[in-house]
């Protein structure tokens, strides 16, 4: 049998697509760390601890854990995190981590605090300004969403930011105020992005 280039390519593709698929499972279904753990000495072994950690107490995969596992990787990983922003005080992640664990508790008020600080040292980073936003909806609290201004105007500056906030949008109403409030103030081709996709939500696309 003949293989051509296109055949190839092809098979090259789903290869990749695969094997990232087996990664990205890998990565969301990691236990964190075990509860012995003391957290990396560098960023990157810090930084991998404290993804851990998030994927398993971001929603909704927290909130189907047993009761004996969630408080305990949510202990586990404010532990780590705690130590990590006293090591480095600016480390969104860390702040971020601390926040996701304190609220798998049931402290829904001092991971609201913990949520603020992780958006004012690392505004700007979208991958943890999503995050930060399902969080604080999931508190259910609309209070959670008063630190999340500078999230807000993040988001709508990308196309994936825009379709998230449109989503939201939608979706839970609390979060309606807040994003037509940052979008007031964005630029034109921002609101233009967000409206967009608003009329397609509407319409079903």
């Amino acid at each position: 049998m003949r293989i051509t280039t296109t055949t190839v390519f092809l098979m090259a593709y789903c290869f990749i697509c695969v094997a990232a698929g087996a990664i990205e499972v890998r990565a969301f279904s990691g236990r964190v760390p075990g509860r012995d753990a003391t957290i990396g000495l560098s960023l990157q072994s810090t930084g991998r601890q404290l993804r851990q950690c998030l994927d398993r107490l971001m929603p909704p995969l927290v909130s189907v854990l047993p009761d004996t596992e969630r408080r305990r990787s949510a202990q586990t990983c404010a532990r780590l995190a705690s130590d990590a922003t006293a090591r480095m005080p600016t480390h969104g992640l860390a702040w971020l981590v601390r926040a996701a664990a304190l609220q798998a508790m049931g402290k829904t008020a001092q991971a609201r605090r913990l949520l603020a600080a992780s958006a004012r040292f690392a505004p700007f980073e979208g991958w943890l300004a999503e995050r930060r936003f399902a969080l604080a909806i999931a508190s259910g609290t609309s209070s959670s969403l008063a630190p999340l201004k500078k999230d807000t105007a993040t988001l709508l500056t990308t196309q994936t930011g825009a379709e998230l906030l449109s989503h939201y949008y939608v979706q839970a109403p609390q979060t309606r105020r807040l994003i037509a409030d940052m979008a007031g103030r964005a630029s034109a081709q921002e609101r233009t992005r967000l409206l967009n996709q608003l009329i397609r939500r509407k319409a079903g696309l």
